[in-house]
Order: C-alpha cells, then structure tokens, then sequence
C-alpha cells in the first residue's frame, strides 16, 4: 500500500495515479504528488497552511514515534 492522498480540512491533496517520485534512501511506501499541497505547506499566508502542517505532524506522531531518554 502507498500513500497517495488525503484529505484536509476538505481540501483534498494528492492524485489517483501519481508519477513515481523519487525519495531520499529509506523513504518507502510514498507517492505522492501535488503541487497544491506543498504551495499550502509552504506559504504561512494560505488558508489552509496551519491545517496542513497539523495534520502532518499528527501523521508523523501517530505513525511512528521512537522515544530517546538522554543521560545529560
């Protein structure tokens, strides 16, 4: 299974039949492509900018989440 799309705050991102991205080493199970999305993601005057960002924080959270107890 790949991560194509969703949806946020009813703005829908991404395509049915993306074109193979290319991502850094590791990055597997993604392909995703979307102009809109990253023009939102990456410009704090868009409505839906904050909603974004939320919600890939709360992706990255809820997929995985690897805690390191320090010693200092």
């Amino acid at each position: 299974m790949n991560f194509k799309r969703m949806t946020v705050a009813e703005v829908s991102y991404g395509c049915r039949d993306p074109k193979n991205q290319n991502y850094a080493p590791g990055v597997t199970n993604v392909n995703f492509e979307d102009d809109l999305f990253f023009k939102h993601l990456d410009n704090p005057n868009e409505k839906n900018h904050v909603n974004v960002k939320k919600f890939i924080e709360c992706l990255g959270i809820c997929h995985t989440v690897i805690t390191e107890e320090k010693k200092d």
